[in-house]
C-alpha cells in the first residue's frame, strides 16, 4: 500500500525519456550509478497526475513527507549551507555542472 507524498530534495532534476524510465526501473540509470558511486542520494517518480512524466532527482534527499513518511524536518541555516556546499561539490566531481536547487514535489498515489 502507498499514499500521497511530498518530496523535498536539494539537487538537480532530469525529466526521463521512455528509455531512461526502463534504466531507472533496473536502478541502472547513469545518474543513479553516479549518485551511488559519489555518495549522494537519488529519487525518481511520477509527479504529474495527468500524464506519465517521470523525474529523476540527484543530490540530497531532505525528506519524503506524508502519511507513510516524515511529518517534519528542521534544518538550520548552517546545516543547509553545508548541504549546499557538499551537493555542489559532489555533482561537479561527478561531471554534472547544473547548479543544484531546492525541489519540492507533490507525488500523488495513482
Amino acid at each position: 500500500m502507498s499514499a500521497d507524498s511530498f518530496v523535498v530534495f536539494f539537487g538537480v532534476r532530469h525529466q526521463l525519456s521512455e528509455e531512461e524510465f526502463d534504466a531507472c526501473e533496473r536502478k541502472q540509470h547513469p545518474w543513479m550509478i553516479l549518485a551511488r558511486q559519489g555518495g549522494f542520494h537519488h529519487y525518481w517518480g511520477n509527479f504529474y497526475e495527468d500524464c506519465d512524466r517521470y523525474i529523476l532527482l540527484i543530490g540530497h534527499r531532505i525528506g519524503v513527507f506524508g502519511k507513510e513518511g516524515l511529518t517534519e524536518v528542521v534544518i538550520s541555516p548552517e546545516e543547509f549551507a553545508r548541504i549546499n556546499k557538499d551537493v555542489t561539490a559532489k555533482l561537479r566531481s561527478a561531471g554534472i555542472e547544473q547548479a543544484p536547487s531546492l525541489h519540492c514535489l507533490y507525488e500523488p498515489d495513482f
